[in-house]
């Protein structure tokens, strides 16, 4: 049930940047650490999310500017679930102090 909640009130941070209620220095409290970070050493914070970031991955993808990401904001909204059981975990292969994530 916490968990749930913890997606819901995520869901509705997303919603309300995305309505421009939040000011624009305000980051979204994507959820804690999850449980398989820990294991891997990372300590028990909160994971944010800048306005910027969210506004990148809702924006289409284009040759122009690749790094936009064309989600929408049910996808987004999905984040905290996702990276509680992400599909693979891996080092970087360029910096020694990165894990990625790859989420469903």
């Amino acid at each position: 049930a916490n968990r749930c909640s913890e997606y819901l009130r995520f869901g509705h941070e997303v919603d309300l940047a995305a309505c421009g209620v939040y000011s624009p220095y305000d980051a979204l409290k994507v959820c804690d650490t999850p449980e398989i970070f820990l294991k891997t050493g990372f300590e028990q914070r909160p994971m944010l999310y800048t306005q910027k970031h969210l506004f990148q991955a809702l924006t289409p993808k284009s040759d122009y500017n690749p790094h936009r990401h064309g989600f929408s904001i049910e996808q987004v909204k999905r984040f905290p679930e996702l990276l509680a059981s992400p599909v693979v975990l891996a080092n970087s292969p360029t910096r020694d102090d990165v894990l990625l994530a790859i989420l469903l």
